[in-house]
């Protein structure tokens, strides 16, 4: 199956600067793609799971504590990488939903093309996900479009219902893997160190986009599955319980008994017992506890 990230790289790289159109702004697409962590996911997750990290209540807190692992972030499910999502923020170091999340949708359509729509999301009162900004549209070198484009208001309606069924449960996974039991694991191919190489002695290379094979890739995990990935032992007797694990977080401070800092948000330290790197299969797997 195709890998519409992949395919949107191709395109920027033989087809020349490409470049999102908005009101007040061009945003270039090698831009975009270059600077995103890619992050591939289960699509598969157990109900019990869902429900008891995706509560209504902790929907609602997200609402004020929601934010992108990194401020430019690709989220794509592990069995479909015929679509991906691009998500990034409006202000620097963006936290909660009611600024606006910019998103590029990328689809492998036909032979050769993709599918893009790009647009804006905040978060509503009733927990959907609503369009506020028009759509732009995308141009390649000398005003040629180079991606399909949903351009007429008909070709949105039509589509904007399944974007919204992809992408719901995307930003749905993010708000989950907020809680600070799942951690950030980076996963380099053994194909990276060449890239880099590569790209240092052809510097015209730099500003194309990565394709996902020789990029580092991310995901989230548990420290369960984490251990059970890098083939490292589990917890030993003795130790702190795994239950205390838990990546670097903000947290805010709203008992009474914080007489000074109630209301205050604080950081809370991440805690990892035992090695968070290891090879496995020539792919060198690293569990990232600041992000």
């Amino acid at each position: 199956m195709r890998s519409a990230f992949d395919e949107a790289v191709r395109v920027v790289a033989r087809r020349g600067p490409a470049v999102l159109t908005g009101d007040d702004a061009q945003t270039p697409v090698a831009s975009v793609l270059n600077r995103a962590r890619l992050f591939i996911v289960p699509h598969e997750c157990p109900q019990k799971l869902i429900d008891d990290y995706l509560t209504d209540e902790e929907i609602q807190r997200q609402q004020e504590a929601f934010f992108l692992p990194y401020s430019t972030t690709a989220m794509q499910w592990d069995d479909e990488p015929n679509r991906c999502c691009v998500f990034w923020n409006s202000v620097p170091e963006q936290v909660g939903m009611h600024d606006l999340t910019h998103a590029l949708y990328l689809e492998a359509a036909s032979h050769k093309r993709v599918i893009a729509v790009s647009f804006s999301l905040r978060f509503s009162h009733t927990h959907s996900y609503t369009n506020y900004s028009k759509r732009f549209s995308v141009i390649g070198n000398k005003g040629q479009e180079w991606i399909d484009p949903l351009s007429s208001p008909d070709d949105f309606r039509r589509e904007s219902k399944r974007l919204r069924e992809y992408m719901g449960p995307l930003l749905g996974r993010i708000m989950m893997f907020n809680n600070p039991k799942f951690f950030v694991v980076e996963d380099t191919p053994p194909t990276y160190k060449a890239e880099v190489a590569r790209r240092k002695r052809r510097p015209r290379l730099g500003a194309r986009p990565w394709p996902s094979g020789v990029r580092k890739t991310y995901t989230f995990l548990t420290p369960a599955k984490i251990r059970e990935r890098m083939r490292l032992p589990g917890m030993l007797k003795g130790l702190a319980p795994s239950s205390h694990e838990r990546r670097r977080h903000l947290r805010r401070l709203r008992s009474p008994k914080f007489t000074h800092k109630q209301g205050q948000v604080v950081i809370v330290k991440a805690c990892w017992v035992g090695p968070s790197e290891a090879v496995v299969d020539n792919h060198r797997y690293r569990v990232l506890l600041d992000v």
